[in-house]
């Protein structure tokens, strides 16, 4: 769809416009680039790939640090999964305001970039609101909507040898719960619960058949000192009760 792409446009011209302007000027923001290694990728309760893989986030942050818009990329040791996101967040007084333009085209998936249509598309718009509680209560609570893109009902045909036809968008929503527990030696204990519906009132969502907990485990994490570098390293349990599975993930932020 043409909105779509000038969308897309024009946030590819907002990362880089600032720096046209002038380079390494705290009045104009900042660049940040993150890499990251996992030995497999989790997310809400997928296990997305179960193969090593690398993920690179490339923003730009505004001075004052509450917006940011970025791309962020994933692919597999194996060549099992690649991906490639934009987004755009705004962060202020505990609450946080995130768009992301999801792209999987690993094997199997369509591979157009620039595809947007509701039928074709491999990309799906999640829209995620968010808010984290003080220090006395650290709470975080979140909840993401998928409001456009390959979200939509599959619908049985009753004729023999018709596959199902897709119907409408299932508004698919992820609410999120992390608490904090406490932090020993140097590590910090992190706990977290997930849960996924159909806010259009389907019984199948995208991550779930049924409305249903499909995350839940805990987050160990630590900082790592090697000579003058500080390496944040962390290890996430995963329980996922809608899909009687469970992993472990491993994470290393390189830079």
């Amino acid at each position: 769809m043409k909105l779509f792409k000038s969308i897309i446009l024009a946030v590819g011209m907002l990362s880089v416009f600032p720096f046209a302007q002038a380079q390494d000027s705290p009045a104009q923001g900042s660049l940040d680039m993150h890499l990251q290694v996992k030995n497999m990728h989790l997310w809400r309760g997928y296990a997305v790939t179960e193969a090593p893989m690398t993920g690179l986030n490339v923003a730009y942050i505004n001075p004052s640090k509450t917006f940011k818009v970025g791309v962020w990329g994933g692919a597999g040791f194996n060549g099992d999964y690649r991906e490639f996101d934009y987004y755009v967040a705004y962060n202020k007084g505990g609450f946080k305001f995130e768009v992301w333009d999801i792209f999987n085209f690993s094997p199997g998936m369509p591979t157009k970039l620039f595809d947007y249509d509701q039928k074709t598309t491999s990309h799906f718009i999640d829209v995620t609101l968010g808010y984290q509680f003080g220090k006395s209560f650290p709470l975080y609570l979140s909840a993401s909507t998928i409001v456009y893109g390959r979200d939509l009902e599959s619908i049985p045909s009753s004729l023999p040898g018709v596959g199902p036809r897709l119907g409408d968008n299932r508004y698919s929503t992820y609410v999120h719960a992390e608490y904090p527990v406490c932090n020993y030696n140097g590590y910090d204990l992190k706990l977290y619960l997930g849960g996924a519906f159909a806010l259009a009132g389907q019984t199948q969502n995208f991550y779930a058949s049924k409305s249903n907990i499909v995350a839940t485990g805990f987050v160990v994490s630590k900082s790592l000192t090697i000579g003058s570098y500080t390496i944040p390293v962390s290890a996430t349990a995963l329980w996922n009760p809608e899909l009687n599975s469970g992993n472990i993930q491993l994470a290393v932020d390189l830079f």
